[in-house]
């Protein structure tokens, strides 16, 4: 399901995420998904420990490829509080 290799899994351990944490983001059921840049979308995801993280990615032929990620932002944050409290209303 997910697409890794050298190139984006040095950038996204470049970042501390690790691709677990990466992954467990798209499983995070409040999750929230944006456009992101060149096509591109952005998660913004909890992770089983509790970490927000916004990660960037692609699909290429059925695959997720995670681009690049970090921990969310303010403005990230409050975009998946919204959500939050819409799926839990």
């Amino acid at each position: 399901m997910f697409d890794w290799d050298r190139g984006n899994l040095g950038h996204i351990l470049m970042h501390n995420i690790e691709p677990q944490e990466a992954e467990e983001v798209f499983y995070d059921p409040d999750r929230c998904i944006h456009n992101a840049h060149s096509g591109n979308k952005k998660i913004i995801g909890m992770t089983e420990d509790g970490r927000l993280l916004a990660i960037v990615y692609t699909k290429r032929e059925k695959k997720i490829r995670p681009i690049t990620g970090w921990n969310a932002t303010e403005t990230e944050r409050k975009s998946y509080n919204r959500r939050r409290r819409q799926n839990n209303g």
